[in-house]
């Protein structure tokens, strides 16, 4: 895993939304570990600047997360993942560190414009949570780019790695985000099992002991996210 990416410790941190953004992305990579920018919500401009802001603190290895759901063609004319919810748009002004600064709409174009941005910058690794095109894989490798891809349930391995996926990350439902309804205990052996590429565990990994046991389990690192809430380098509100 670390030979890899050419990093140090096999930890990663989660690319979580509004919060691993780039100095909590770059504190981990310049540590040893592989930050991630949750950049689902970041403007095409946003996200490049972010990019920037990581290389500005540090050299070492770093990955962008995006959703990318499995089914988005690579002609992305008339296609639209359903808008905002309208409440959280009312939401949005009234939560402190939120106000003025609403996300953009979750279109297919900007999907297919924060993949060419990350892409144009070379990053290192591209993270997708929700499915992993055939097409990001091939544009990624293309540039040098490794593809990491989450899986909440078993089945969904094999059909990443036969499509050319270089990570995996199996999260158990103790997770705070993307999960499904399979513990972090069973699912990880299980998908170490299941495919022959190396599998990050994710899912309730909060200190070494964590760290540990998922690699006991087979996996060749952790996915970490709720833990780095609490840092000072993370943008989430206090």
């Amino acid at each position: 895993m670390c030979d890899l990416l050419g990093i140090e410790y096999p930890i990663f941190a989660a690319g979580m939304g509004g919060v691993t953004m780039a100095p909590l992305t770059a504190a981990i990579s310049a540590a040893g570990g592989c930050g991630v920018l949750g950049a689902t919500f970041c403007t095409p401009d946003q996200l490049r600047a972010e990019i920037r802001s990581v290389r500005e603190i540090t050299d070492k290895p770093f990955g962008v997360d995006l959703l990318i759901p499995g089914d988005i063609p690579a002609d992305l004319t008339a296609h639209e993942v359903p808008p905002f919810p309208d409440f959280l748009e009312d939401l949005m002004p009234k939560v402190e560190g939120l106000k003025g600064n609403p996300p953009p709409p979750l279109t297919i174009d900007l999907a297919r414009a924060q993949v060419e941005v990350t892409l144009e910058e070379k990053v290192p690794l591209m993270v997708s949570a929700l499915g992993t095109p055939r097409w990001l894989v091939e544009e990624c490798h293309a540039v040098g780019t490794k593809v990491m891809s989450m899986v909440g349930a078993v089945r969904h391995a094999p059909r990443l790695e036969q499509i050319g996926v270089d990570i995996i990350v199996a999260q158990g439902m103790e997770a705070g985000g993307h999960v499904g309804t399979v513990t972090t205990m069973v699912l990880v052996p299980s998908v170490v099992d299941a495919v022959s590429v190396p599998v990050l565990a994710a899912g309730g990994i909060i200190d070494g002991r964590g760290i540990a046991a998922g690699m006991m389990l087979g996996a060749q690192g952790t996915w970490i996210g709720t833990r780095f809430i609490a840092t000072e380098e993370a943008t989430a509100p206090d």
